[in-house]
């Protein structure tokens, strides 16, 4: 239940056997703890790299930002979960009497009770924490709903990528007026050559884009812009043959739409491949498959 809840916090896909997998080897730390109570597994550095694993064998080697987001977000559950159910366990187990001076309470024998002092400097700490994950989740949550899967066909490739949709991204071609879709390295990489992505980058440096010619068999468009300082800069953009978007349950067909190729990546961790544009989700701009 841990790991499918982290999964729902992450806001991540893993397969169940892998959750049920990494389950398995985490429930294995409890017999390992009473059979070997001197193994080095129990060391605080060994607990950490457990934890790894088992975030690993359950959602896979992600990128190590993304790693850690899962790991912390795991810790957060774990805690937030024990915690509650030791509360509970103090609550309903520890004896009560009212005595000639007052209430008097005492353990049951299962160890010692938790020190006010523990209670003092722990509440902050353990309130920082859970109040910066619900934070994170937070913004987490905001990014992926705003990410949706795309699908686009150009000169007889399709290519099925992750999109993000960018209120920043107001690319217009002013000579087709098409709205821009910004795609990064890693789908320039499944739509043209090496030698292709070579002359892209060379025309770029020096704006020669009439060496361009000859090596492509359909159209590249030059889309000038203004970057974030004011400086006028030039995109290359491809027209594609169809642009799909999928949000939600919906299956929305865009036309009006070019698609400009960017040299690096868009996000660190590798969560999406495209800025869409806003205005690609106007009623005068699409239509439902």
């Amino acid at each position: 239940m841990i790991l499918l809840l982290t999964k729902h916090m992450g806001k991540v896909s893993a397969k169940s056997w892998a959750i049920f997998l990494a389950a398995i080897i985490a429930s294995l730390f409890v017999p390992l703890t009473i059979f070997y109570p001197n193994s080095i597994l129990l060391h605080p550095i060994g607990k950490l790299s457990i934890s790894i694993l088992v975030i690993i064998i359950g959602f896979g080697l992600k990128h190590p930002k993304t790693l850690l987001r899962l790991l912390l977000t795991f810790y957060f559950v774990t805690f937030a979960l024990g915690g509650s159910l030791t509360a509970i366990h103090f609550f309903l187990s520890s004896p009560v009497q009212f005595g000639p001076t007052g209430i008097v309470t005492w353990s049951s024998g299962l160890g010692d009770p938790i020190s006010w002092m523990f209670v003092v400097v722990g509440f902050p700490v353990v309130w920082m924490f859970t109040k910066n994950r619900l934070d994170k989740h937070t913004i987490t949550q905001f990014d992926a709903e705003q990410i949706m899967h795309v699908t686009f066909h150009y000169n007889n490739v399709a290519i099925t990528t992750t999109g993000y949709v960018d209120s920043g991204n107001q690319l217009i071609d002013p000579l087709t007026k098409k709205h821009i879709v910004v795609c990064d390295y890693s789908i320039a990489k499944q739509l043209f050559t090496y030698e292709q992505i070579k002359q892209m980058k060379k025309a770029m440096e020096g704006y020669h884009f009439e060496q361009l010619e000859g090596y492509f068999s359909n159209p590249i468009d030059i889309v000038p812009y203004h970057d974030i300082s004011g400086q006028p800069q030039f995109m290359l953009a491809i027209k594609p043959e169809k642009f799909t978007i999928y949000l939600k349950k919906q299956k929305i067909l865009v036309s009006n739409v070019s698609i400009g190729i960017q040299f690096n990546q868009l996000a660190e961790d590798g969560s999406y491949h495209c800025l869409l544009h806003p205005a690609l989700f106007n009623q005068t701009t699409l239509k439902l498959a």
